[in-house]
């Protein structure tokens, strides 16, 4: 990655943006958009939903983007494409939509990002109020209704066994009742002293050995089916909608449900794309972004190449994944030339494609 200090329009966009103006950005190559997006949604505080025209972009962005933005950790959420529509369940792809929904019903929106494919977007989900009753919560030291509980389990599709091993399974031997929610990465054990909660803790389902202790929990029973509504039921009226190649997204978008198209037009969107803007419009910008030249092999094209950006004023990144690679590379960078080499920044983080932000 090589860029300026400073991003041209960047002031212009978010002005736009902060005044509740669309806008449109052009000459986007690359995950030079998530660069650029990364500087935005930091100055941005309402939540913000990055559309993206195919499920393999949407992976690559919730890589770039991490890489990009120090604060990603806790902030950005990924609604995934879910393969199979019927009853059988994907643990990880309906763990991660139930987050994000349960995010934009209950959670603290201010700064958050989440990214989705549109194909996701397009599927139906169930209805916030559906999803809004089907919480539990426990605490210990309350009582709790075994009865009432082996009820409610069951009418959200929960399967009874002598053990839980996979989601969406429930156990009850006596005083302890163990839970594996679709919500949860393992089950939870509570032990009871009568009617009360006298503990909560997960657990390991292969040896049953307790991970950590809770004083309490609130789980999600539902497992997504009984669908009727879609993502954009759960958006607030104050979201910021980012469309990645806006053209695509609407063809795709129109090929499932055109009516739900037109919708998302209601919301405050900034659209980027690969090719130039053709229009002069005040809320339209372009950028002149570019790739670099892949090297192999030996290192001196790529310190040549370096060498000649350097001197444009361009700062230099280069992204590992690992620190050994880090390493390893500022000892080759070293070895190579270290009297010309320019100063390069090596961080530690993924970028799927390389690009020049002059």
């Amino acid at each position: 990655m090589v860029t300026k200090m400073k991003i041209p329009y960047l002031d212009n966009i978010i002005d736009l943006i902060v005044h509740k103006h669309s806008c449109q950005i052009g000459g986007l190559w690359g995950s030079a958009y998530l660069y650029l997006m990364s500087k935005i949604i930091q100055r941005n505080t309402p939540i913000s939903l990055l559309i993206t025209p195919t499920i393999e972009e949407s992976e690559s962005a919730l890589e770039d983007l991490s890489t990009f933005w120090t604060a990603s950790k806790d902030n950005i959420y990924y609604f995934p494409f879910s393969e199979t529509d019927g009853d059988n369940i994907e643990p990880d792809v309906t763990r991660a939509r139930i987050k994000t929904l349960r995010l934009l019903m209950n959670g603290d929106l201010s700064g958050k990002v989440i990214i989705a494919p549109i194909q996701a977007v397009m599927q139906k989900v169930p209805s916030p109020a559906l999803i809004q009753s089907s919480f539990i919560s426990f605490r210990v030291g309350e009582n709790l209704n075994t009865d009432k509980l082996t009820e409610q389990l069951s009418n959200q599709g929960f399967t009874r066994f002598s053990e839980v091993g996979s989601p969406g399974e429930f156990s009850i031997r006596g005083g302890i009742i163990d839970i594996f929610a679709i919500d949860l990465l393992e089950p939870i054990r509570i032990e009871l002293e009568g009617n009360k909660i006298e503990s909560l803790r997960t657990f390991n389902p292969s040896d049953q050995l307790s991970y950590e202790k809770l004083n309490d929990i609130t789980l999600c029973l539902s497992k997504l089916d009984n669908k009727d509504s879609y993502l954009i039921d759960y958006l607030p009226s104050d979201i910021l909608i980012i469309n990645k190649e806006p053209s695509l997204i609407t063809d795709i978008s129109r090929s499932f449900d055109n009516t739900l198209t037109n919708q998302f037009s209601s919301f405050l969107h900034l659209d980027l794309q690969t090719p130039p803007m053709m229009s002069n419009e005040t809320d339209s910008f372009n950028f002149q972004i570019s790739s670099l030249q892949r090297f192999s092999g030996s290192l001196t094209g790529l310190t040549d190449e370096l060498i000649v950006l350097s001197k444009k004023g361009l700062t230099i990144t280069i992204f590992c994944q690992h620190q050994s690679e880090i390493s390893r590379l500022n000892e080759l960078l070293i070895y190579e030339d270290t009297k010309k080499l320019p100063k390069i920044e090596l961080k530690l983080g993924r970028l799927n494609t390389d690009f020049i932000f002059p």
